[in-house]
């Protein structure tokens, strides 16, 4: 008994609400009156366009001759010395122990 009196004490708000919920409309008001706009006069200018005009003819021009480059002089460059070879003995690698097989189990 209690449970459904708790509901129904929750959703009495709820209902209440949606009794009112309806927009409030304003009344209609009359259009606004406006002048009619004024009357549009528009003169018409007639003008004789310009004549068309040709394209203006440039004056030809050459560029001055390049100045053929000379070659560049042949440079003797020194050769660069071998350095000297070094003999160099070989190097034995230290003898290791062999290594034990390990005590580990293998995994499952």
């Amino acid at each position: 008994m209690s449970k459904t009196l708790w509901i129904l004490v929750l959703l009495a708000p709820l209902a209440a609400g949606c009794r009112h919920a309806q927009a409030k409309t304003s009344p209609e008001t009359p259009a606004l009156e406006m002048p009619a706009p004024p009357p549009r006069e528009v003169e018409s200018i007639e003008v004789e366009p310009p004549p068309p005009v040709g394209l203006a003819t440039e004056p030809a021009h050459n560029p001055p001759p390049r100045p053929r480059p000379s070659p560049p002089p042949a440079r003797a460059e020194p050769k660069p010395a071998e350095p000297p070879k070094i003999d160099i003995p070989a190097v034995e690698a230290p003898n290791r122990p062999k290594r034990r097989p390990s005590r580990r189990r293998p995994c499952r």
